[in-house]
């Protein structure tokens, strides 16, 4: 190698970093999951109507695909609330609650426990 010549190698960190880039971007979107079914609860919880319905709407898009985004959304608590909003006198109230809880009740269905 002649005097002023470089060798330019890889540097290991680079790669180790392009390896875990995929694991950190989905821990990343989980934690932001997470946090979107929370805010969606305390909404639901602690909103005024407009952001219960509003929780509500979106309660019945998270939940349509997916069997884990029902059971965390229903340990987050968003089911007694919505269950009280069926008795409201306002009609697109009633109408979200319905459909959120039907959405997070298809395919959880438990076998009935045998009585005997």
């Amino acid at each position: 190698m002649a005097e002023g010549e470089r060798v330019v190698e890889p540097e290991p960190e680079q790669e180790n970093e392009q390896e875990s880039e995929p694991e950190t971007t989905i821990t990343t979107t989980m934690l932001k999951h997470n946090q979107t079914m929370q805010l969606i609860s305390e909404k639901l919880t602690n909103g005024n109507l407009n952001s219960k319905i509003e929780a509500a709407r979106e309660i019945r898009r998270m939940v349509r695909k997916s069997t884990k985004t029902r059971s965390k959304l229903a340990d987050t608590g968003v089911i007694q609330p919505l269950i009280f909003m069926l008795s409201s006198s306002n009609f697109d109230a009633r109408h979200s609650s319905l459909l959120a809880l039907l959405n997070l009740a298809v395919r959880n269905e438990r076998p009935a426990l045998a009585t005997g």
